[in-house]
């Protein structure tokens, strides 16, 4: 069976495939986890419950040194210049068959690549190939480690599940609905608040779903706040004051 790892921007839709597949991958809900091992794929049920699913794996980024060199096909031509003991077909790098070459690049470009998105906290969806694994998340953290002689690095890569979540302080807990309203927290059946007051670990994408009902209208508010935001629409920071659209 075919499996493929996938981590895609969910605003940018630009998507990185894992050049090798680890031998399991494990998710977790508070206490219970189902563990995905992939390479003996059997029935497999994800995790329920209220808290966050968190997914993780160790695997191996291969190196520019797995790569090994084979002639280019040149059909008739390439056997008319043997004949003719010129210069043979030239020689072309190729992966071997266990990793998967359209997905190939240098371990340090992979991980510059997973620093920004932890950085930034850039919202992914995590889609596996073949299995229940398929829901938006945060990189969390990575270790990655040099060994071998082909440049290969193994590492360990963690992810959060990503969430459109309300975080109320206490004092928060005890004001009654209209000074919620004030807060751009207006109850449900009132419509939208015009404008919103972004907050440390928002997305445009979570307002969206959160203020509009799907995720995939962040654009909307992007095209209203381009002045505001900038030219990258996950670039938004706190205590910017945003419009918002008609639900």
């Amino acid at each position: 069976m075919n499996v493929n790892i996938y981590l895609t921007e969910i605003l940018t839709g630009k998507r990185m495939g894992f050049p090798m597949v680890p031998d399991k991958i494990k998710i977790a809900a508070g206490a219970r986890f189902t563990t995905f091992h992939v390479l003996n794929l059997g029935e497999v049920k994800m995790p329920s419950g209220a808290g966050l699913k968190t997914a993780s794996w160790s695997g191996v980024l291969p190196g520019e040194g797995r790569r090994t060199r084979e002639r280019m096909d040149m059909g008739d031509a390439g056997h008319v210049a043997r004949s003719a003991r010129v210069q043979p077909a030239p020689l072309r790098p190729v992966m071997p068959a266990y990793i998967k070459s359209e997905f190939w690049d240098y371990p340090k470009k992979i991980e510059s690549q997973w620093d920004m998105w932890k950085a930034n906290k850039t919202r992914l969806r995590l889609m596996v190939t073949n299995t229940g694994i398929n829901f938006d998340v945060y990189l969390d953290n990575y270790t990655a480690t040099p060994v071998g002689g082909f440049g290969d690095h193994e590492y360990t890569i963690n992810f959060v599940e990503a969430r459109s979540l309300r975080v109320y302080t206490i004092e928060e807990q005890k004001d009654d609905a209209p000074a919620r309203e004030d807060m751009n927290e207006r109850p449900p059946g009132k419509g939208n608040p015009k404008t919103y007051t972004v907050k440390d670990g928002d997305s445009l994408w979570a307002l969206a779903e959160r203020f509009l009902g799907k995720g995939s209208r962040y654009m909307e508010i992007y095209e209203l706040n381009k002045a505001v935001i900038g030219s990258d629409p996950r670039r938004i920071r706190p205590g910017m004051v945003l419009k918002l659209p008609e639900k």
